[in-house]
């Protein structure tokens, strides 16, 4: 089923039965970019925007790496792809597909996860920390009753390795 036609169908069973879990589906189609980007390609974003770029372990290792060991770019990113396998067609081809990668990443500022944004989804979650003392994230600190947050991929991030609890989950003004 092509996405126009499962939009379609979304808005007459919406319709048809007044229950608002197909609005917030067929809003769900519209936010992670499945609406104009099909089904591989707005899967491929959902999946960036819901679990972060695939690579980014890869690119901050690799400056780690020259940071730590004055390596070059081809050296670490080499040392990168033979100690963990990183997927791709030939070792050759994964090495300047992550260099490239690198570069641009290097270039860019070696972006750190930004807390202030508006959040990609529109929603707000009430964050507590895993345990009974405030949490410091470096960028921010989450004390022991709470904070509300805009939900980012840096809160999935920290959610996801167990460091927070989320208690409450709203949408955003």
């Amino acid at each position: 089923m092509k996405i126009p036609e499962l939009l379609r169908s979304l808005e007459y069973i919406r319709d048809s039965t007044g229950d608002p879990l197909f609005s917030d589906t067929i809003a769900a189609i519209e936010s992670y970019g499945f609406k104009g980007r099909g089904l591989k390609r707005g899967g491929t974003d959902a999946s960036k925007q819901s679990w972060g770029d695939p690579d980014e372990g890869y690119l901050n290792h690799i400056r780690f790496d020259i940071e730590r060991f004055g390596w070059s770019v081809p050296e670490s990113t080499q040392h990168i792809v033979a100690q963990y396998k990183a997927p791709g067609q030939s070792f050759d081809t994964i090495v300047d597909r992550l260099a490239t990668k690198y570069r641009a990443w290097a270039a860019a500022g070696h972006p750190a996860p930004i807390i202030a944004d508006p959040g990609d989804i529109g929603q707000r979650w009430t964050v507590f920390p895993v345990g009974d003392a405030p949490l410091n994230l470096g960028h921010a600190v989450v004390p022991v009753e709470g904070l509300t947050v805009n939900v980012t991929n840096f809160w999935r991030r920290v959610f996801r390795d167990g460091s927070i609890r989320v208690q409450a989950r709203t949408q955003a003004d």
